[in-house]
């Protein structure tokens, strides 16, 4: 039975709830070096991400991320995908930190929103979720 104070899912796109390996960092057009992290996700869609992170940024802040999804890229809908070798590919995004909840005593769980995307790696993504999804 569904709770009616729920109200109705207002999120375009399902989400995953799996681990996958984040290479993450502040996106900045400066030429200084910027620290790059790496983490785990708690939940991924072709809209954004969850990850559980030591750093914590305020809502707003542009994140540039490397996401190791496995396959991702098979998916995608090119004409030809003779030249694909067994190592998967990063799903690359730029997204925008909409939530920050702090758990534990050093942690943060920041939600992201892809506010830069290729829309044909968007599209693969989905359908990569949707066939993990699947039983």
């Amino acid at each position: 039975m569904k709770n009616s104070n729920a109200g109705p899912e207002k999120r375009k796109f399902v989400r995953l709830s799996r681990k996958y390996v984040i290479q993450y960092g502040e996106f900045s057009f400066s030429t200084q070096k910027i620290s790059r992290y790496q983490g785990m996700t708690e939940n991924i869609s072709a809209g954004g991400i969850l990850i559980e992170t030591e750093e914590e940024y305020s809502p707003g802040t542009l994140l540039k991320l490397k996401i190791r999804v496995p396959n991702w890229e098979k998916c995608k809908s090119e004409f030809l995908k003779f030249n694909q070798t067994s190592l998967s590919e990063p799903f690359v995004v730029l997204g925008k930190v909409v939530r920050v909840r702090k758990i534990l005593p050093q942690g943060y769980e920041i939600g992201i929103y892809f506010v830069s995307v290729d829309a044909d790696h968007q599209d693969a993504l989905k359908r990569y979720i949707d066939g993990q999804l699947r039983p």
